[in-house]
């Protein structure tokens, strides 16, 4: 899936434990993104419970996200390999799916990625404040 593709798709997260809740703060931050599903058969996981500060519509049966056409990649975050084969039978082949360890390699790069991000804007931010100083200090 391109850069291009991920931007127009439609995203779903199954399993709002804390690992599921770390992925979907990571990619909250990611611009273009849409996340319109967080799945959990427990509705007050933290993950649930996080997405609905961000209108993001919870259910509980997954197979309501398999049959939206609009869904274009489901991370599966539930770390049950049952689950997982289970979920890569039934969905349709148009829906990418990237399981428990896969995400969790992805949560790692995005975070990494927004780390670096952060570290970069702080710089900014510094190098701005020494230019205005040597800026003043040169005017007078």
């Amino acid at each position: 899936m391109d850069k291009d593709n991920l931007n127009e798709g439609i995203i779903a997260l199954i399993g709002a434990g804390n690992g599921g809740l770390a992925l979907l703060k990571v990619l909250l931050k990611i611009p273009g993104i849409k996340i319109k599903y967080v799945c959990d058969i427990n509705p007050y996981a933290v993950g649930v419970l996080y997405a609905k500060n961000y209108n993001i519509e919870y259910v509980a049966d997954y197979k309501q996200i398999i049959k939206d056409k609009e869904i274009s990649l489901i991370f599966e975050a539930t770390g049950d390999q049952g689950f997982f084969n289970s979920l890569s039978n039934e969905k349709s082949p148009n829906i990418s799916l990237i399981g428990a360890s896969g995400s969790m390699i992805i949560y790692h790069l995005l975070d990494s990625y927004n780390e670096i991000n952060r570290n970069l804007n702080e710089y900014k931010i510094n190098l701005e404040k020494k230019i205005i100083e040597r800026d003043r200090k040169s005017v007078v």
